[in-house]
């Protein structure tokens, strides 16, 4: 195995016509790890420092890539450590990082990634990846690598949310409690059967731009109410990424953008992908002067319809596993967040207690994204 360390946008660029073939042939296949994903990640945060490793065999084909890319953490405020990270990962909202190996996973490509992380090893202190799958082998991959590189490691339950989808919606339902089944005909009632408010698929209808729009603005105002900006704040490059990305999304029919409407605006919006037969939740926003409450409830549930409907297998909630996602019939999954490290005097203090597992002291240093694009 022969491997080589990426430092730059054009070495990166130059992979992008192997890159999705890897992916597919990969245990790694997300659309948070697609090329699209990757270059729109890159073009929203130019600044960033790169340190892809890319694996190659004898015969010169691509069989392993490693995206990170270097991120400054300060401990206290005083110390600071420079971290490995995955692409695509910060100020977009993905979860599920993970290493690009061709299936059947080979040892060899693991150990070369490895080899490649050691040599440049004056470089960074640690490994921070968060919200990694429990169920597609990637937790495996990174354990034999923290293994292969000879590093500390402390690992972390990470849980996440998903509704496996039956065949039809009145099976969905029936698998909820009853006390949800109650709320929703109260809602639906009260909003889409007596009320204003109608489904609207702003993607197949090509208002995007608009769904978009109200996203960023409905998800604002609701956590404005808790006094607090929300994914969206000024402050972080996600308004920016879901624009651009939009567009890439859309082309490859990717993209879902619901809403409910009472003929002049939007109430409620719902924004996400379908990769691989699964909705991948990613934010929603709604009114909260709306009266009575319900009404994100109810594009809920008719997304959910529609992802039946289109034979949809999975509706993943993304993040963390919580009693609202239960209520809709979701069930855990298990993963882990991994901090890894090399062995050196100055990362044990990472690897002790408090820092790890609350990683309260320590502190990321900001990307800084691109300047936003103004909207006509």
């Amino acid at each position: 195995m022969n491997h080589r360390i990426l430092r730059n946008r054009d070495e990166l660029i130059a992979l992008a016509s192997e890159w999705n073939p890897l992916l597919r042939a990969s245990g790694a296949d997300s659309v948070f790890l697609t090329w699209e994903w990757i270059r729109t990640w890159l073009d929203v945060l130019p600044e960033v420092r790169l340190l892809v490793v890319a694996v190659r065999d004898d015969d010169g084909k691509l069989c392993g890539l490693a995206p990170f890319f270097m991120r400054s953490l300060a401990l206290g405020g005083v110390l600071s450590f420079e971290s490995l990270q995955m692409l695509g990962g910060a100020e977009a909202g993905s979860d599920y990082p993970d290493l690009i190996v061709r299936e059947p996973a080979n040892p060899a490509v693991i150990e070369a990634i490895a080899d490649a992380l050691n040599e440049c090893g004056r470089e960074w202190d640690c490994l921070w990846l968060p919200a990694v799958a429990g169920w597609t082998g990637a937790r495996e991959r990174l354990r034999a690598l923290f293994q292969a590189g000879g590093w500390f490691v402390n690992e972390r339950e990470a849980e996440f949310a998903c509704v496996d989808l039956p065949a039809t919606h009145e099976e969905l339902r029936d698998a909820q409690p009853e006390k949800m089944r109650k709320h929703l005909r109260q809602y639906i009632r009260r909003h889409a059967i007596d009320g204003p408010w109608r489904f609207v698929d702003l993607t197949a209808e090509g208002r995007i731009e608009e769904g978009l729009n109200a996203l960023f603005d409905l998800h604002s105002q609701r956590w404005q109410l808790r006094g607090d900006s929300g994914a969206f704040g000024e402050k972080t490059g996600m308004t920016e990424f879901c624009r651009r990305f939009a567009a890439a999304a859309h082309q490859s029919a990717w993209l879902r953008l619901y809403g409910l409407s009472d003929g002049v605006r939007l109430g409620a919006v719902q924004f996400g992908y379908v990769y691989r037969d699964e909705f991948l939740a990613v934010q929603e926003g709604f009114d909260p002067a709306v009266q009575p409450p319900g009404i994100g409830h109810v594009l809920r549930d008719e997304s959910m319809r529609r992802c039946i409907e289109a034979g949809l297998r999975r509706y993943d909630f993304l993040g963390e596993f919580t009693d609202h996602k239960r209520r809709w019939g979701a069930r855990r999954r298990v993963g882990s967040d991994f901090l890894a490290g090399r062995r050196r005097l100055k990362n044990r203090l990472l690897f002790t207690h408090p820092i790890w597992p609350t990683g309260r002291f320590l502190h990321e240093a900001p990307l800084q994204p691109a300047r936003a694009k103004t909207s006509g």
